[in-house]
């Protein structure tokens, strides 16, 4: 049978009654793109890259652990919902992002540490303790109570975007400093070399990180920050 025999005949129709478009043009674009024409019992499964997301304030007094997907889902952070895969959804992981944003937390309603100062050299002492946090911690994500992916060392996670930069102002009385976990373009991020992880729904999703301990994972002059834990992939629904 060939592809175009798949698709529901009547769908097609009525698209290209109703927006001017030849039924045959429809069904090359729903093959070739993968999408679909929403409606009814015979919707056609669509593919799409997403990415579920947390953001989690890192605590001003310091942390031994760090928990995602534990929340109700709402906007900046996180969309999912209690870590729970939606109904009539299939996640497909395929790749993991991770970095520790700071300077503000995750609404940036406190901006305690500014980035880009030339009177602070606060920060230069923030990011040191950024980079001993990311290489000396531990990262687990688990589907219920399996673990499905850990590493030591949260380095092994970047999350490209943004800037990377640090530099000292005149006579080192200020610097301006920013650095992402890893070279600061989009794609960059942990790939699974083997087949995606296919995350059912309903399924619960958690992650957490352990810092070696309170010592480590505070961050100088009471500095805020956020995690941001992304996991990419793609999702398949009607």
């Amino acid at each position: 049978m060939p592809p175009s025999a798949q698709l529901d005949q009547a769908m097609i129709d009525t698209l290209a009654k109703n927006w001017n478009v030849e039924g045959d043009i429809v069904a090359a674009a729903m093959i070739s793109s993968g999408s679909r024409i929403p409606g009814g019992k015979s919707a056609q499964i669509r593919s799409i890259n997403q990415m579920i997301y947390h953001h989690v304030n890192h605590p001003v007094a310091g942390t031994a652990q760090v928990n995602f997907f534990n929340e109700a889902a709402a906007v900046g952070v996180t969309n999912i919902n209690q870590g729970q895969i939606p109904a009539q959804q299939v996640f497909a992981l395929q790749s993991i992002g991770l970095d520790l944003v700071t300077g503000c937390n995750r609404d940036a309603s406190t901006n305690t540490i500014p980035q880009f100062s030339n009177a602070i050299v606060t920060n230069v002492a923030v990011l040191e303790q950024k980079r001993l946090i990311l290489e000396t911690s531990s990262f687990e994500l688990k589907m219920g109570n399996e673990t499905i992916f850990e590493c030591c060392g949260l380095d092994l996670l970047p999350f490209g975007g943004g800037l990377d930069a640090v530099a000292t102002c005149a006579l080192t009385t200020g610097a301006v400093a920013y650095s992402t976990n890893g070279a600061p373009f989009a794609g960059n991020r942990r790939m699974f070399g083997d087949a995606p992880h296919l995350l059912p729904a309903g399924c619960q999703i958690s992650a957490r990180i352990t810092i070696p301990s309170t010592t480590v994972g505070t961050l100088p002059s009471s500095a805020t920050g956020f995690w941001k834990l992304a996991l990419f992939g793609t999702v398949f629904r009607k």
